[in-house]
């Protein structure tokens, strides 16, 4: 897996499931990062404040770069997440802390993006 875009938790805005079917590859458009699948994208998240975003490509001019100020997300529990992001973070000694889930445990949150190696697809 690889790492497009780091953001710290403090810098999310809001969260929500919103199904969207129309774009199924990565694109940056307008300050706004979708990363779905074949299905499109679960989750919107938007931010306080731009974060720089490189999502690799098989080929270098496929490769989307950039900021972003949102994000379209496709995951496979929307719902999950969304309610992961909205409880506060809670400390890091607390006995709650060790309970919670680790995304609600996490002060940055990594955008993340399954990106096929050009070292194993044949000749393009």
């Amino acid at each position: 897996m690889t790492v497009v875009a780091t953001v710290d938790r403090a810098s999310i805005v809001s969260t929500r499931v919103h199904r969207r079917f129309g774009v199924v590859s990565p694109t940056l458009d307008g300050g706004r990062l979708v990363l779905p699948n074949q299905d499109g994208t679960t989750v919107d998240i938007d931010l306080s404040c731009a974060t720089v975003v490189s999502v690799p490509a098989p080929l270098r001019r496929w490769w989307v770069e950039g900021s972003a100020h949102s994000f379209g997300l496709h995951v496979d529990d929307p719902a999950a997440l969304v309610a992961a992001l909205g409880r506060s973070a809670p400390s890091i000694g607390s006995a709650s802390a060790r309970r919670s889930s680790p995304v609600a445990n996490n002060s940055t949150i990594k955008a993340a993006a399954v990106i096929p190696d050009p070292a194993q697809m044949g000749e393009v």
